[in-house]
């Protein structure tokens, strides 16, 4: 079973892939996802795309050669926040395109939707499950990290879902 959360669910189809038979059951926790051939942009902020993507182009530009935390004998490095680096990192994950191929359309797919998520509103969240084909949705009393805020109730979850996949096959 593959688990992604949020910009993980971008990488999720692809690892699928090369993984082949040896995945049983995708898991989407709060998963950015997109339509084979599309980027999550698309979905996230259609209204923004090319905006965006101009602003990456930029800010890929203005922080090239930084590092969160660089060692000091690494010459020529400059040190970036984490508050700024970790909107860059999203954009170059939400630029991404995002392809299905090798993924076999029956295999099962489970959307955890946290109902107290204020990054991703319930309209986004209904586009993210219908991009990622969820054969299942759950719904989780959480904000958009429940790893952090509920982990026992996630870890739990994801045992049922386990056992649940295991008995499938």
């Amino acid at each position: 079973m593959l688990v992604g959360h949020s910009v993980g669910g971008v990488v999720l189809p692809a690892l699928a892939a090369r993984l082949g038979a040896r995945v049983s059951h995708l898991v989407l926790v709060a998963g950015l996802s997109a339509r084979d051939g599309e980027a999550v942009i698309r979905t996230v902020r259609p209204d923004a795309e090319a905006d965006l993507s101009v602003r990456l182009v930029a800010m890929r530009a203005q922080f090239a050669g930084c590092m969160l935390e660089p060692e000091p004998s690494v010459v020529g490095v400059r040190a970036i926040d984490a508050k700024t680096a970790a909107p860059l990192d999203s954009l170059n994950y939400m630029e991404q395109v995002v392809s299905w191929s090798g993924v076999p359309p029956s295999l099962p797919r489970t959307f955890v939707r946290c109902l107290h998520d204020r990054i991703q509103p319930r309209a986004l969240q209904a586009a993210l499950i219908e991009n990622c084909g969820a054969t299942d949705v759950i719904d989780l009393e959480s904000g958009h990290t429940p790893a952090v805020a509920v982990p026992d109730q996630l870890a739990a979850l994801l045992d049922r879902i386990t056992v649940s996949s295991a008995a499938r096959a």
